[in-house]
């Protein structure tokens, strides 16, 4: 028996030995751990995987999305003028279940870009719709109401 054979014979052995083992390292573990659990955590607040914009019946005081509310509110999570459910998942239900799922709700600010003519990017931000604005080196002044400022 040549040693190839060898070799695939042990595999194949070992193979069918450990057939229902997986090799993990520690930290793959962790996060596979992490994972399970946060999956877990948004099954809790959002069972039935309730959707943005979705309106129950005026009438239905008691249906899945009123519940959540409640839920919420419960929890300090949501918190409105009457502290009523209205059935509506709106911004603020979705706010509070993404606060709850631990999902980030704030939207990166994009940088701001000028597209000013004969003026720089700098001299361009200073400009403000209701003072003078002294621009360049100071010695062209205007009112900046009469000048527009393009933004991208």
């Amino acid at each position: 028996m040549s040693e190839e054979e060898k070799k695939s014979i042990l595999e194949q052995h070992y193979i069918a030995k450990h057939k229902n083992s997986i090799k993990i390292t520690e930290s793959n573990l962790k996060n596979l751990v992490k994972k399970v659990l946060s999956e877990q955590q948004k099954s809790k607040w959002n069972p039935l995987g309730l959707k943005f914009g979705q309106k129950e019946p005026k009438d239905d005081i008691n249906g899945p999305i009123h519940q959540l509310q409640q839920k919420l509110m419960n929890a300090e999570l949501l918190k409105t003028k009457t502290m009523t459910p209205t059935g509506y998942f709106g911004p603020l239900t979705k706010k509070a279940l993404d606060k709850a799922e631990g999902k980030s709700t704030t939207k990166p600010q994009p940088k701001e870009q000028y597209n000013c003519i004969a003026i720089s990017a700098e001299e361009c931000k200073k400009i403000s719709s209701n003072k003078e604005t002294v621009i360049s080196t100071g010695v062209e002044m205007g009112c900046s109401k009469y000048m527009i400022k393009c933004l991208s």
